[in-house]
């Protein structure tokens, strides 16, 4: 399975060692919540992926590659938040099918088109548990 991984800093270069990071399948379809399927494994993709910050800040993360999700167009979000801050504003990534590591910043993509602004208005303000951090 494909390894997604980024290293999160602040603006003076510290890492940050408290962020938390959020993981979600973005149906390509009117309901951005709904569920993903890997058919080849007969499995239904749902909820939410936490991985671990280490103390350099990094966190990497196995993700079912984008090509193998139905409905196609399916996106991750991740969102990475600050305990006691607001998150920050939602990015979306495509995984490739290739194992990797893959850095997160060359995986950027636009959120589904599919996503009225209505939906997509709800869908970055569902940041849930993020505002646990």
């Amino acid at each position: 399975m494909p390894v997604v991984q980024d290293t999160i800093v602040f603006p003076d270069g510290s890492a940050a060692v408290y962020a938390k990071v959020f993981v979600d399948l973005v149906a390509a379809d009117a309901d951005p919540q709904a569920p993903g399927y890997d058919l080849a494994a007969n499995e239904t993709i749902i909820s939410r992926a936490t991985p671990a910050v280490d103390s350099t800040g990094s966190w990497s993360k196995e993700l079912l590659a984008n090509s193998l999700i139905t409905p196609a167009g399916t996106v991750y979000k991740l969102t990475y938040a600050i305990p006691g801050k607001a998150p920050a504003t939602p990015i979306y990534v495509s995984v490739p099918d290739s194992v990797g590591p893959h850095e997160v910043g060359d995986l950027l993509t636009d959120a589904p088109a599919s996503l009225t602004p209505a939906a997509l208005t709800l869908h970055l303000a569902d940041t849930s548990d993020a505002h646990d951090a």
